[in-house]
């Protein structure tokens, strides 16, 4: 929740949907972590001391990476986990990008519409440029070795197939990225519901209900 209107910020960055928890409570794996970005869900109090520039300009910032990053590696030791697999959803998908370019334990990338080339994205809606901001499309080559599964709305205006179309141009090896388009989905509709069939089909292949 960045922005309120196109030149209004939001004085809180936490999302008014529940889209992401509710893709994380669908997941048949035992171990999960819902992880939000710096400054969501905060107190009043503790949200006067966020810098706004870290959900606006610098959302994905290197020490917004590093910050996520920590605390995947705080829950990584708490469950003794040997490897991860990174979601993100939306805004979320260039953090997953840009974490998993800097560890070498990441197994799977899964982001849905997710925002794969900042610049591109910038670019195309007419609006400022995230100047204090990483943008993943840059470490796509770093991350090519990953497999990879970037779902996207057909219908999405928000964050459109070209999107993800500038991002796998940035890559030499496209051997492990699929791109899956979903017919009757936007930004939001209806991911959630489609969710179910998605891991079945496309992550964990004819074992959704029992994984390993």
């Amino acid at each position: 929740m960045a922005w309120v209107t196109p030149t209004i910020r939001s004085s809180d960055p936490t999302p008014d949907d529940t889209i992401t928890l509710q893709l994380a409570i669908q997941d048949p794996t035992p171990n999960r972590l819902y992880l939000a970005r710096p400054c969501q869900f905060l107190t009043p109090r503790d949200l006067a001391a966020c810098n706004p520039a870290y959900w606006t300009s610098h959302r994905y910032a290197p020490e917004i990476v590093a910050a996520l990053n920590d605390a995947i590696e705080q829950a990584k030791r708490r469950t003794q986990a040997r490897k991860i697999a990174l979601f993100g959803y939306s805004g979320g998908g260039a953090p997953a990008i840009l974490v998993a370019a800097g560890r070498n334990d990441v197994i799977r990338i899964v982001t849905i519409a997710g925002n794969l080339d900042d610049s591109a994205w910038t670019h195309l809606h007419r609006i400022a440029t995230l100047t204090g901001s990483l943008n993943p499309a840059k470490s796509a080559n770093r991350v090519s070795h990953i497999q990879q599964i970037h779902f996207i709305g057909r219908d999405d205006k928000i964050i459109p197939p070209a999107i993800a179309a500038s991002y796998l141009g940035r890559v030499t090896d496209r051997s492990n990225i699929s791109v899956i388009e979903i017919p009757g989905a936007d930004h939001t509709c209806c991911w959630a519901e489609k969710w179910p069939a998605l891991l079945h089909d496309y992550i964990y292949p004819g074992r959704a209900e029992n994984p390993t």
